[in-house]
């Protein structure tokens, strides 16, 4: 994730299985993971860092809604 074109935070992971990390210079500061004990999909998400949350939420939104797009293309073909 860039912020006025200077990297601002790494997001690297397993986007499919839903187990992703998120740092910020080098430092991890969240990490989201799929809760398997549930009825629906759920996500855990757990910020350890000194972050925005507003900004970590986000970005798990739009990978989370990027991913059920990609999805939902490919069942369509």
């Amino acid at each position: 994730m860039e912020k006025n074109g200077q990297e601002f935070m790494r997001i690297y992971g397993n986007f499919t299985d839903h187990e992703y990390q998120m740092q910020v210079a080098g430092v991890p500061v969240a990490s989201v993971y799929r809760k398997w004990v549930s009825i629906r999909d759920q996500l855990g998400v757990s910020i350890t860092g000194n972050v925005d949350h507003h900004v970590v939420i986000g970005a798990v939104i739009v990978i989370e809604h990027w991913k059920s797009q990609r999805n939902n293309l490919h069942q369509v073909q």
